[in-house]
């Protein structure tokens, strides 16, 4: 077993720790500046993507697959829930993705983590490349 001399040199806290940033700096860039109803539509878009996206693991018996799109869809819910009920300006903290990061039980945020620890976004590359967000790879909007 791997001795860490504190719990902050552990990969699960840096991966919590890009999380949070990843998220903050995301919703810096994209969400902020939205109106709450538009944010709030894009949040159902996506988890009824996500839900296709189960569909389509169940579909060919990919149940690994199926799970790791299930946490996405509770994650996403989270969000809606959070954002739904909650000031903006409470989207720009630590402790508002650290609670959300808790309550997702960390399988989906852990996949948001690794993505911003890598190429320092949260969105997959498939979304990068479609710049249909501001992040380190596209750096504007279309």
């Amino acid at each position: 077993m791997i001795n860490y001399k504190s719990y902050k040199t552990h990969p699960l806290f840096n991966n919590f720790k890009s999380y949070i940033n990843g998220m903050i700096t995301y919703v810096y860039y994209n969400e902020i500046i939205q109106p709450r109803y538009y944010i709030i539509i894009n949040l159902i878009i996506s988890m009824f993507q996500e839900i296709y996206e189960l569909l389509i693991e169940l579909i060919q018996l990919k149940f690994k697959n199926a799970f790791i799109e299930f946490a996405d869809i509770y994650h996403s819910f989270i969000i809606f829930i959070c954002m739904s009920l909650t000031p903006k300006k409470l989207w720009l903290s630590s402790y508002f993705w650290g609670v959300i990061y808790i309550l997702s039980f960390g399988i989906a945020p852990y996949k948001h983590g690794l993505r911003f620890i890598k190429h320092r976004c949260i969105r997959s590359i498939k979304h990068c490349l479609k710049a249909d967000h501001i992040c380190n790879i596209n750096k504007t909007r279309v």
